[in-house]
This record gives C-alpha cells, structure tokens and sequence, in this order.
C-alpha cells in the first residue's frame, strides 16, 4: 500500500506570504523589439530547442455560430478555431540603428514560414530529439504530432498524427514531454484532460506517434497543468481548478496519488521541473503566489513571492538557473530571480514586459541570436485579448 500524503492550508502555510524586493533595485522596463498581430488569439508559444531560430505560436479563437433565420436559441452554439503560426526569427541591427522606436524599426525581424489551420490549441512543446516534433493539444481532445523539415530550402511542420484522448467535448488542456534534460528516441507524453482526467503515453521510437499507455481520474474540476519530474520522468505533477497540486508515480497507476498539496488559494495552473536544479519545481496559481518548492518536503514552500495579475505559464531559463519566466495574466509578464535555496536572499522581480499585454497566457526563452547579443536572452511572449506575439530582450 502506497502512503499518501496530504497538505491542506490547516497545515499552516501563510499563502500570502510575499518575498520582499531586496534592496533598491526596482525591476527593468523591457521594451518590445517586435510586435506581430496574430488575428486570432493566442494562448502558447514555444522556440524549437535544436532550432532556435523558429518558434510556433497557437492559437484559440472563439466565435458564435451563425444559425439559421427564426432560430430562437438562447444559447447560440460556440465555435473553437485554431491556428498554428511557424516563425523564422533574426536580428536586424541595421534596422534598429534607423529609428529609436521600435515599434516602427524593430531590430527582430520575425518572417511567418506557415500557417496551420486546426482546432484551438492550448498548449504545445517540441520534442528535444535532432528531427524535433512538436505536439499540440487541443480543444477537440486531441494530441497532433507534427514533423519538422526541410525541403527545397524551405522549412515547415508536417502533421502525422493525432490521437484522441477526450470524447464527449472534453479539450485537451496541456500537456508536457518527459525528456527535456535526458534526450531519448521514445519520451512520455502526459495530457490533461477538462473532464478531470490525466492519460500518459509513449512516442514510439521508430515511427514517432504517440500511444496511450494509461489514464485515470486526476482531479474534481479541470487541471489546467502537468509536467514531468525532468530527473525523475516516472514522477508527474498535476495541478487543478480544486486548488490542488498532487504528485504521482505512475509506476503504481492506476492508483492514488503519493502527495496531495491543498494549500492554495486559488487554482493550480503551472507546475514546472527545473532542469538544471535536481528537486526543484516552481508551481502557479490564481492565486498569484509564486512557489518554489523543493520535491523533498512538499508540505512548505523554500520561497513564496507574490507576483500579481495570476499565473499562467512558467519556464526556467534554459542555462542561467535563477531566472524564471513568468506569464502574469492580468499583471504582464515578468522574469524573476529565484536564488540558491540556502540562501537568505528571496525571490526579486528582475523585469516586466506590459507592451500590449491585457492577458499574458504564452511565453517562452529564446536564443541570444548574434554574438552582440550574448548578455541578453530574447523572449518571446503572446497575449490573449491582444492578439499579440510580441519579442523583448532580457539582459
């Protein structure tokens, strides 16, 4: 019999407690270096790991279906359209000397290669592997897998595959890949599910589509995350709408979780591994309260910092371990510094990006393009009412 632990806000935990800003040091302004509209709203974006230079955003647009002349429906049906936008993104320092605006001369210039029409999407990831596929969810329920290639000098996303993991109008609302520190020909895949369940599956090494290994009822109410322990890929991390994070062997499913975390205000909407730091995970929520926790002694946080507006999406830098990548929602986007876990030194806003960014779902690290540009990271980032990607510089 597996012992579960649980951890409710009796435990107590202050979920509030805030992080102080240390010293005087207020938090950097960036400025976008380019803006793109993307005509339906976006909700994810992602840079390809062994080809920084593209980066996919996707889209989720809602709109009413027409109906006929004398229908009295109260509740005009929903559509849900989606769109899978492929970028190739450079510098262009000439561009940037002609004008201090950049929004009139951006030193990024960021040509679309294609444009996938599909149902919504709500998240996505690339794989890590050298032929690299990335993986969409969606609001048809549905994992499609789409092939990178070049042909012809030209560079574009082949779909192969889809699976279905919902029926009954349940949409896929995230997913993650197990093998962003250890490369493998055949990662795991887990998704969630809005009808409260989780399903793992395996890509197959040879043909790269995805099969289901097991699923099982994870949460009450919609889990907005998952992800994989990147040290550990046998251990996956949910979080919910029930205010809930909880931590799962899948070696013992079906079964119970090992960890129930209660101790949240708000629901649990990002859950995320540090690649670089074994034990370490940042989780999210509506809330607002960042939380870094070290896997070892989930009952308490190491750190809680406060950072407006509700979480999203968070992603670690892929090779300075203290920053962390924020999407703030209804507060910007904002990158933060968490310091070594020792250390008496808490969490600080480092910079805040609020250029046209009403409600920051999407946001992900890129390269540093040119040598100049070697002390800065480009990020990119979407926002959903907005219909922007935009791309900023982060020294």
């Amino acid at each position: 019999m597996i012992a579960i632990k649980i951890f409710s806000e009796c435990d107590g935990e202050d979920i509030q407690r805030p992080g102080r800003q240390t010293g005087d040091m207020e938090p950097a302004l960036a400025h976008p270096a380019c803006i793109i509209n993307t005509v339906y709203t976006p909700c994810s974006v992602e840079f390809c790991p062994v080809r920084p230079n593209l980066v996919t955003c996707g889209l989720y647009q809602t709109q009413q279906v027409q109906q006929d002349a004398g229908d009295e429906s109260q509740d005009p049906p929903i559509e849900r359209l989606g769109r899978c936008l492929l970028f190739d993104v450079t510098t262009d320092r000439q561009g940037s000397d002609r004008s201090s605006d950049p929004l009139v001369d951006a030193p990024i210039v960021c040509q679309e290669l294609q444009q996938i029409d599909c149902a919504a999407i709500l998240d996505q990831r690339w794989t890590q592997s050298l032929a690299p596929v990335l993986i969409v969810a969606d609001a048809d329920g549905d994992l499609r897998s789409y092939q990178l290639r070049q042909e012809d000098e030209r560079t574009q996303l082949h779909f192969f595959d889809t699976v279905s993991c919902a029926s009954n109008g349940a949409l896929c609302l995230a997913l993650d890949i197990s093998d962003r520190l250890h490369s493998t020909q055949s990662p795991k895949v887990v998704t969630t599910l809005s009808n409260g369940e989780i399903v793992l599956l395996d890509q197959t090494s040879s043909s790269k589509k995805l099969v289901e290994n097991i699923r099982w009822h994870g949460h009450t109410f919609e889990p907005w995350t998952c992800g994989f322990d990147y040290w550990q890929p046998t251990t996956v991390l949910t979080g919910g709408d029930d205010c809930t994070l909880k931590v799962w062997d899948v070696r013992s499913l079906p079964g119970q979780p090992v960890l129930i975390n209660k101790k949240f205000g708000g629901g649990v909407t990002a859950v995320r591994s540090h690649h670089l730091k074994e034990h370490v995970f940042a989780v999210g929520s509506y809330d607002s309260a960042l939380r870094v926790y070290d896997k070892r002694n989930f009952s308490q946080p190491v750190w809680t910092q406060t950072v407006g507006g509700g979480i999203w999406r968070l992603k670690w830098h892929s090779d300075q371990p203290d920053r962390l990548l924020i999407a703030a929602m209804h507060d910007g986007f904002k990158v933060v510094e968490v310091f070594n876990e020792s250390s008496d030194t808490p969490p600080r806003i480092h910079t805040t990006f609020n250029e046209r960014a009403s409600l920051a779902y999407g946001a992900d690290w890129g390269p540093a393009l040119t040598q100049e540009d070697l002390k800065q990271t480009l990020v990119a980032s979407c926002s959903f009412y907005d219909k922007a990607l935009h791309f900023w510089y982060v020294s």
